[in-house]
């Protein structure tokens, strides 16, 4: 077997045992034929374990920031929904119409008013634009 099949084998993770046993020679020998010609690939076993660590880091980062983005929308949505229901309450109260029966007031919305008043809120909602601007 070349050196270079050697050196093949061992980038392709091979440890020095397999590599011995497939060339006939002693772990040492693989070793020391490594080290002398091609010091780059030795221990790279451990170094591809350190890098497949090193991604599994810097995924599990890219995540936990993903999540705060997440967070982030989510408080986003929950203060938009609470921003429209209030608008709606208000909008809605000034719509109501008073009437004064034997002393007392009473108040009430017309139908057709809180009809109106769904759809302008909701068509006007349309990805950020208002009703005037379409």
């Amino acid at each position: 077997m070349k050196m270079n099949e050697i050196i093949e084998m061992r980038k392709n993770g091979a440890t020095y045992q397999e590599i011995a046993d497939a060339v006939g020679l002693s772990k040492q020998w693989v070793q020391q034929l490594i080290t002398k010609h091609a010091p780059e690939l030795k221990g790279t076993r451990g170094s591809a374990r350190r890098r497949a660590l090193d991604q599994v880091n810097r995924l599990q980062a890219e995540i936990e920031r993903y999540k705060g983005v997440i967070k982030l929308l989510e408080n986003d949505v929950l203060t938009a929904k609470n921003e429209a229901v209030k608008e709606f309450a208000e909008r809605l109260k000034s719509l109501q119409i008073g009437l004064e029966i034997s002393g007392e007031s009473l108040y009430y919305i017309p139908i057709d008013c809180i009809d109106n008043l769904v759809k302008d809120m909701t068509e006007s909602v349309n990805y950020g634009s208002s009703k005037t601007e379409q």
